[in-house]
């Protein structure tokens, strides 16, 4: 849900999110408009925590990196902060989460796990999502969608591969050795 009707910078848009109104709401920058992240549905949230729980257990294996779920923004540029379904930050390229702030840089991997209320605003809440990820360098992005049990696979220099649940996903170059078989991230 879009807040207002104008453009915010990353300074007023920090001071909104401080409010003690805001404390229990989530809240993305795109394109300097404040858009409110609304809570999803039973199955789009299972799906997320799915994916959440097999990234966590790999990385609990491979200290390489932090992750974050859907209440963990990154500042992609100027004008949009994003908070992926997971974010995973390479520990290579930052020593500690933020405790006061989103994380300053750009991560690695991001999935959104795509719901009915970002289908309804596919320009905002897709579209310029993924088109900032891709110019921003995110090296690995999956956007999974429950309904169609599919995930759309964006590779850094690559062009996009839709994977079906007969196939497996992988890591890349971001968590290497990495794989999930697609029928494991929808709940039956």
């Amino acid at each position: 849900m879009l807040i207002g009707n104008r453009t915010y910078t990353k300074a007023e848009f920090y001071k909104f999110i401080q409010l003690p109104q805001q404390a229990h709401r989530v809240f993305e920058l795109i394109d300097g408009e404040i858009h409110e992240k609304m809570p999803t549905f039973g199955y789009s949230s299972g799906t997320g925590a799915r994916l959440t729980t097999f990234i966590g257990m790999y990385l609990l294996n491979n200290d390489i990196a932090f992750f974050t779920d859907a209440q963990g923004g990154y500042d992609i540029d100027d004008e949009n902060t994003f908070a992926p379904d997971v974010g995973i930050i390479l520990k290579s390229r930052l020593a500690a989460l933020p405790t006061d702030q989103y994380i300053p840089l750009v991560p690695d991997f991001v999935v959104e796990v795509v719901s009915p209320s970002d289908q309804k605003d596919y320009k905002n809440r897709i579209e310029k999502k993924l088109n900032k990820y891709i110019e921003a360098g995110v090296a690995l992005i999956w956007y999974v969608y429950p309904d169609r049990k599919e995930v759309e696979v964006y590779k850094r220099g690559q062009p996009m591969q839709v994977y079906t649940v007969d196939d497996t996903l992988d890591g890349g170059e971001v968590l290497p050795g990495f794989s999930l078989r697609v029928s494991e991230i929808f709940p039956a």
